[in-house]
C-alpha cells in the first residue's frame, strides 16, 4: 500500500526522539521536515524525472516554454529527433553566452544578425523560461530533454488538501525520507536531540547516495533508456 502523508507523519514522529508528542512537533513543522527532507534525497538520487516534447519548428531558433518544474539544473540529457529517427550527435546544452556567440560567429550571410540555418547543436538559457539555439532550425526537429523533478510540495499543515494523494516515488524511498532525512531538519538545533539526529541524517544521505549510485551504474537501464529514450514521457524512478 503506497504510504500518504498521515503514514509518512506518523512514521516521522516514531523517528525522532520525543516526536511521539504530538504537542512536540505541530504538522506544519513534520510537513516542512518531510518536503525538506525530500528535496534533499530528490538532489542526490534524482528518483522523480520526467521528460517533455517540444517541437523545433524549421526556422525558429527560440525554444518553446519548458514545463513549469523543469530547472536548467534539474537537465540530465536529451534526445533530438527528426521524423521520428534519433539524431546523433544530439543538442548539448550550455550557456547562454556561449550560443548568443555561436549566433553571432556563424550568422546568417542573406540576413545579417540572425543565426544561419543549419541543424542545431547548441542550446543555452537565460532563465527557466528563455532558450535559444546556437542556429535557426534547417527541419523541424522533436527534443526531448529528461530531466529529475523535486519533492511534491503542499502548504504545511494542510495536508489534507493540498497534499498530493499518493507521492511519485516508491515506499521504500518514502520511508527513508519520513523516518531517517526529517527527524533531522525537525532536531538538528535541539541540544538534546542534535547530535543523534545527525547520525541518522549521516545514515539517510548513505542510503540516498547508494541509491543514487545504483541507479548511474546500471547497464541495463543505461542501454534501456538509449534505446527508449525518444519515447520517454512518463514521470518515474531513475
Amino acid at each position: 500500500m503506497a504510504l500518504n502523508l498521515t503514514a509518512l507523519r506518523a512514521r516521522t514522529r516514531q523517528g525522532g526522539r520525543n516526536a511521539l508528542d504530538p504537542l512536540a512537533y505541530s504538522n506544519a513543522a513534520i510537513d516542512t521536515a518531510i518536503m525538506d527532507a525530500g528535496n534533499e534525497w530528490c538532489r542526490i538520487t534524482r528518483a522523480i524525472q520526467k521528460s517533455a516534447s517540444l517541437t523545433l519548428a524549421a526556422g525558429a531558433f527560440v525554444l518553446p516554454t519548458f514545463p513549469t518544474d523543469f530547472l536548467p539544473e534539474f537537465l540530465i540529457d536529451s534526445a533530438l529527433t527528426l521524423n521520428g529517427k534519433l539524431i546523433e550527435p544530439g543538442i548539448e546544452f550550455t550557456t547562454w553566452q556561449q550560443v548568443l556567440e555561436s549566433q553571432a560567429q556563424f550568422s546568417n550571410p542573406t540576413a545579417p544578425g540572425t543565426p544561419r540555418i543549419a541543424r542545431p547543436r547548441f542550446v543555452g538559457f537565460l532563465d527557466q523560461s528563455h532558450a535559444a539555439l546556437d542556429t535557426a532550425c534547417d527541419f523541424t526537429y522533436t527534443l526531448t530533454p529528461r530531466y529529475w523533478c523535486l519533492f511534491p510540495m503542499w502548504t504545511p499543515g494542510n495536508g489534507d488538501s493540498t497534499a498530493p494523494a499518493t507521492f511519485p516515488l516508491p515506499d521504500d524511498h518514502l520511508a527513508l525520507i519520513a523516518s531517517m532525512g526529517a527527524p533531522y531538519y525537525l532536531q538538528r538545533f535541539e541540544p538534546a536531540n542534535a547530535t543523534r539526529a545527525q547520525k541518522v541524517y549521516e545514515q539517510f544521505m548513505g542510503q540516498a547516495r547508494a541509491v543514487a549510485g545504483r541507479a548511474a551504474g546500471s547497464p541495463v537501464a543505461q542501454t534501456l533508456y538509449r534505446v527508449l529514450r525518444p519515447l520517454f514521457g512518463y514521470c518515474g524512478r531513475g
